[in-house]
């Protein structure tokens, strides 16, 4: 009916879009190096539940916000939907630490191959396996980076870098060889 109509049109005027729907996603730090396409499901108002496909971005930061335009609440037909705003949330990782695009991964070497040198097969977070020269006489705390082998920046080409941090690990204990060695 004509009231009804009017009615319809003059709630509408009243609002120039729907409202934003705030959501959180938690991600693993592979999901960060690659991507991550999930199915979220969304709260929307009036207690109804609705699912959408999601990019969330390689590099994304924990505490980070990506918007999806058009995606948030649409319950209030003809005036544009809302954003769906999507809190990040980076799980953290029992071999990697994370400084903004860059790894840090933590080493220990025994005293030997610290003193004489050594070559490490480092597996990275891609699983991927690379070589690292430890050169000799390394002190505990030498850095050695790798370049480009952190995670991707975000909308960008470029990596940060993988700094394996070496720790020396003394024996308390020598055999009677070993002090012959030494």
């Amino acid at each position: 009916d004509l009231f009804s109509q009017f009615h319809n049109f003059a709630h509408r005027q009243n609002y120039r879009r729907n409202k934003s729907v705030i959501s959180r996603i938690s991600v693993t730090l592979e999901e960060v190096l690659t991507g991550k396409t999930v199915d979220a499901e969304i709260a929307v108002p009036g207690n109804k539940k609705k699912i959408v496909e999601l990019n969330i971005p390689a590099g994304v930061e924990n505490g980070q916000q990506v918007k999806f335009k058009g995606m948030g609440d649409s319950s209030i037909e003809g005036v544009p939907a809302g954003d769906l705003i999507i809190h990040i949330s980076v799980a953290m990782h029992d071999r990697f630490e994370r400084n903004g695009p860059n790894l840090i991964y933590k080493q220990s070497v025994p005293a030997w191959d610290a003193m004489l040198g050594t070559e490490l097969i480092v597996q990275k977070l891609d699983q991927h396996e690379i070589k690292v020269k430890v050169k000799p006489g390394t002190q505990p705390g030498t850095v050695l980076r790798c370049g480009a082998e952190g995670l991707p920046k975000v909308n960008s080409q470029s990596r940060g870098d993988l700094y394996i941090v070496i720790s020396v690990d003394i024996p308390t204990e020598l055999t009677d060889e070993e002090k012959i060695v030494i």
